[in-house]
């Protein structure tokens, strides 16, 4: 039996925010748009995606070694991303900015593949999902690629999350399978 797993850390609450705030500068594409739920929200740090359960323990002994090894930090949510790129897109997300958050996601990434534990190796990107296109078809919002970039405060991380994500009719719901303290 395989799932779906991915390691990721929470977003700061002005993730909420931010949907309000995509609201106003998106103006009339904002009904094309797909809210991500709040408590769907993370900030992914490596995507394992399907992994047999027989390793699962295995991706948890990493996962600690590295939330050992480093200690709670600071990240700020840093201006509009899209995906695959702005203008044009199917997604859009705002980047996080924090160089402790970057080092503790390429020393998980390094301690995975280390362990022989499989994972995407696509470069990373720190971001916080917003919102979804509709439909999936990329959708031109050039107005936001030009949009005053909002102002969140910095905000601080603690914790480092194992989840799963489920497959529903309504896109993925994710669950928390373990939760690993960062160093006071």
């Amino acid at each position: 039996m395989t799932k779906r797993i991915f390691i990721a850390v929470d977003p700061p609450a002005q993730g909420k925010l931010a949907a309000g705030i995509l609201r106003a500068q998106t103006g009339e594409h904002f009904s094309e748009l797909r809210l991500v739920k709040p408590g769907q929200h993370h900030i992914t740090l490596a995507f394992l995606g399907a992994t047999d359960e027989a390793i699962t323990g295995k991706v948890y002994a990493a996962t600690e070694s590295v939330s050992r090894r480093h200690t709670a930090l600071n990240a700020m949510l840093d201006g509009w991303l899209g995906f695959p790129s702005l203008p044009l897109c199917r997604a859009i997300s705002l980047a996080v900015s924090s160089d402790p958050l970057a080092a503790l996601a390429d020393d998980l990434r390094t301690e995975l593949a280390g362990r022989n534990i499989s994972l995407d190796h696509k470069p990373l990107s720190l971001h916080l999902t917003i919102a979804r296109v509709k439909g999936g078809k990329p959708l031109n919002l050039e107005h936001l690629s030009r949009a005053k970039t909002p102002s969140f405060p910095t905000y601080r991380i603690d914790s480092v999350r194992i989840y799963e994500s489920i497959p529903t009719d309504q896109g993925f719901e994710h669950q928390t399978l373990k939760v690993f303290k960062l160093k006071s």
